[in-house]
């Protein structure tokens, strides 16, 4: 995200998802100031289609690094959202709404899954965020494509599998990943 050919695409994201509120929280300046560094050197490698991030070969690809997984996407278009609230930033809704483009023509070609299809609803952060202040309806058809995508909430914990308490040694599962939940 920020350059470099690290392999794990979710760090710097986490770290900005939690950074941010807490620069701007405390009035940090010298906090908000790398973040800020950070944030604008994502927006400065966004490509023409509107994609950020690492790419897995040409520019229509997401890094799909983790068998296909574009779960590191899903969150960095919640601290998009996220930085944009607290900056106001024009640019940065820019960026973010091209983003959002990008994603959806993304996941219409290629559906999400394992992490992405478990973390789906946290897209709907920024799909939300945006069209409250730029009402279109390709927002609200990204929205039911993704929750389309995803796993469906509420049928699990409606199941027996969550309902009843089981012992979880060995039976690890997306779906009863304690942050998924």
């Amino acid at each position: 995200w920020f350059g470099g050919e690290l392999p794990d695409m979710e760090r710097a994201l986490y770290w900005l998802d939690g950074a941010i509120p807490l620069a701007w929280q405390l009035d940090d300046a010298a906090l908000k100031g790398r973040i800020s560094g950070y944030m604008n050197g994502i927006m400065d490698r966004q490509r023409s289609d509107g994609a950020l991030g690492p790419m897995d070969g040409d520019e229509s690809n997401l890094d799909r690094s983790r068998s296909g997984d574009p779960w590191s996407h899903i969150l960095a278009t919640k601290v998009m959202a996220l930085y944009h609230d607290v900056t106001g930033e024009q640019r940065v809704f820019d960026s973010l709404v091209r983003y959002l483009k990008y994603l959806a023509a993304s996941f219409a070609r290629e559906p999400i899954f394992n992490w992405g299809g478990f973390r789906w609803m946290e897209t709907l952060v920024a799909i939300f965020y945006v069209y409250e202040r730029k009402p279109a309806e390709w927002l609200l058809e990204f929205a039911r494509l993704v929750q389309t995508q995803g796993w469906d909430w509420k049928e699990s914990f409606a199941s027996d599998d969550m309902a009843q308490p089981t012992a979880r040694r060995g039976r690890w599962h997306y779906h009863k990943h304690v942050v998924n939940l």
